[in-house]
């Protein structure tokens, strides 16, 4: 149980902006400041305020919102990789852009549609108490600083690690969701996850809750006796879009309407409505944190399962 709490605390934090403290991250041991001399980075805070910060220390905030610390050491190594090679991967890309960056003066933020969320070692502990949050630090700095350095490469170019939370049979490619191929983004057969609390979710719905629903969102919509309902499936199992009668909706869009967890969708229709399920959590793009967990429980190594998860990498170590 206490996992599942715990767990559910790591969800809330996945999908709400949370008011984070403004303070650089601190070791838990005597409360001291991490002080390696390296470079240090501006990370742009939700109050609007700006820390600075080494790359671990970034790595390491971010880490504290992610995998729950009951996961197995391999799969929080794996995370803090994917972490890492993601932030250098963002810094790259800003070199090289054109277009004015959403934070000019800080080289991360805490927005995780830009960047990745960031919290602070003291607003954790405001979150989750002092014993929870001195287990999550303590596994999440070590996942951090045993792997110091490492990055995720395909052809000599650090990788885009994209991550997410549950996938069912298959991972989803960057192709189908962005019309981009990335050679290291494909989908590939995951392991069973059916295991995991949040792997199905179901909504019921009646035609007139649907109705009032899209046309309040605006969609020109009005059931009808008859009307055929589903979700386009392409080769991963996953939803393009789904249809109510003429009405056409983006599956993410839709998947975000009702409250699913992802766009692996079906839907049934029943006397006074329809029941629409979704399986697994999140993208399905790169590595599925619950699916690394398993693969750790299996004996994988972090390096297996960032192999598994980015097809034709390589893994290097960057001063």
């Amino acid at each position: 149980m206490k996992n599942y709490l715990l767990y559910f605390f790591i969800l809330l934090l996945w999908t709400s902006l949370i008011p984070f403290t403004p303070v650089v991250i601190n070791h838990i041991e005597n409360n001291e400041v991490i002080t390696e001399t390296e470079e240090m980075y501006t990370v742009l805070l939700p109050n609007g305020e700006t820390a600075e910060m080494t790359l671990d220390e970034y790595v390491l905030g971010v880490m504290l919102t992610e995998m729950p610390a009951s996961y197995e050491k391999q799969a929080l190594f794996a995370q803090a990789v994917c972490i890492r090679s993601y932030a250098v991967y963002i810094l790259e890309q800003a070199k090289h852009e054109n277009n004015d960056s959403p934070h000019p003066d800080a080289d991360f933020c805490s927005n995780p549609d830009c960047c990745r969320r960031y919290i602070t070692y003291d607003a954790l502990k405001a979150l989750a108490g002092d014993d929870n949050a001195t287990e999550r630090y303590n596994a999440m700095k070590d996942a951090v600083y045993e792997t110091s350095g490492e990055i995720l490469t395909y052809n000599g170019k650090t990788a885009m690690t994209l991550y997410h939370i549950s996938s069912p049979a298959r991972t989803e490619s960057y192709e189908n969701v962005f019309n981009i191929a990335v050679p290291y983004l494909t989908a590939v057969n995951n392991v069973d996850e059916s295991g995991f609390i949040y792997y199905e979710k179901e909504v019921k719905i009646t035609f007139e809750e649907l109705e009032k629903l899209l046309m309040s969102n605006g969609y020109d919509y009005s059931y009808s006796e008859g009307e055929q309902a589903f979700a386009t499936l392409n080769e991963n199992k996953r939803s393009n879009y789904v249809m109510f009668g003429s009405t056409e909706i983006t599956a993410a869009r839709f998947a975000e309407l009702v409250g699913l967890n992802s766009n692996c969708i079906e839907i049934t229709k029943n006397s006074d409505g329809y029941t629409i399920c979704s399986t697994g959590f999140g993208s399905g793009l790169g590595m599925s944190q619950y699916g690394a967990n398993i693969l750790a429980l299996q004996g994988k190594t972090y390096k297996e399962i960032l192999s598994f998860y980015f097809t034709d990498t390589q893994l290097v170590k960057r001063k």
